[in-house]
């Protein structure tokens, strides 16, 4: 059985947390029942987020939310805690993983060893919204899970241990662009930093720089400093530099940005985007973006 030391678990996506609030509906809630109890499939008149459903085989694990923001019938209910100690889990080796939630908010998974350390960086999947099914793509061994959700009325976090026999390769590469916009006008600029995660091999050198054009059709170029950024069992690179570098056209938004990466002599293609339309919630940071090694 893993035992986690625990500590506050502050993830890159836990940090662009947002409460979207809204009304609950009052309407009595449907069940569902399962073994050793029965499972409501909404929480009306309640004051977290539901549970979450994780299941191997014929085990299932009903898990209860460790930290959240939840908006009631009455008001608006948050909560920042600590995972279990010790985690649920499954009691024989897994192959696939499915994940059941009554409400179709959005799903990031992270997989950290199960050695009990908080390692630097983790795999990280997206999932459909209300749950899906999959290879989980770590090594064989014990491994521990933070599954976070956010949407309409709230988000929360779940954990939970497993040990695989298998060993799936993990995700492609994604990249992520963090936006600040400066409000000085006078000499516009900008601090970004740009994270591309779940590389394959890490590469031994990496360059990145930033391209950036205005709604009038004005482009500005300029370098990121990039360091090596590795996680647990992946690769990983980071791009950052602050307003004094990072001089942008002085026109209106939208602005299109356009990442350049090299790495180890190879050009890799990371997805456009746009600031703010493709930036979650118009906010600070973008959506997942895809990233092409040319593989």
């Amino acid at each position: 059985m893993i035992s986690i030391r625990c500590r506050r678990l502050v993830t890159q996506l836990a940090i662009v947390v947002a409460l979207a609030a809204c009304g609950v509906p009052d309407s009595t809630p449907p069940t569902d029942t399962v073994a050793g109890g029965t499972l409501a499939t909404t929480t009306t008149g309640t004051d977290r987020p539901p549970n979450l459903v994780v299941t191997s085989g014929n085990e299932r694990l009903e898990i209860e939310p460790w930290s959240y923001c939840w908006t009631g019938p009455i008001q608006v209910v948050c909560a920042d805690g600590m995972p279990p100690d010790p985690l649920p889990e499954f009691e024989s080796p897994v192959t696939e993983l499915s994940i059941e939630y009554p409400i179709d908010w959005p799903m990031t998974t992270t997989f950290y060893p199960g050695d009990a350390e908080y390692c630097n960086g983790q795999i990280v999947i997206q999932l459909k919204p209300g749950g899906d099914s999959f290879l989980p793509p770590v090594p064989s061994g014990w491994h521990w899970v933070e599954v976070f959700a956010q949407g309409e009325g709230g988000d929360g976090i779940w954990s939970f241990a497993f040990e695989t026999t298998t060993y799936t390769d993990p995700p492609r590469p994604h990249a992520e662009i963090y936006w600040y916009q400066d409000i000085d006008e006078s000499d516009p600029g900008v601090s970004v930093e740009v994270n591309v995660a779940n590389i394959a091999t890490q590469p031994d050198e990496a360059t990145m720089s930033a391209v950036v054009t205005d709604a009038s059709g004005v482009t500005s170029e300029f370098s990121l400093d990039t360091t090596s950024d590795p996680s647990c069992w992946t690769g990983g690179i980071r791009g950052s530099a602050g307003p004094g570098a990072t001089a942008i056209p002085g026109g209106a938004a939208p602005y299109d940005i356009g990442i350049g990466l090299e790495t180890d002599g190879e050009a890799w293609m990371v997805e456009p985007v746009r600031w703010p339309d493709e930036f979650i919630d118009g906010g600070n940071t973008s959506e997942w973006l895809t990233v092409d090694t040319g593989e």
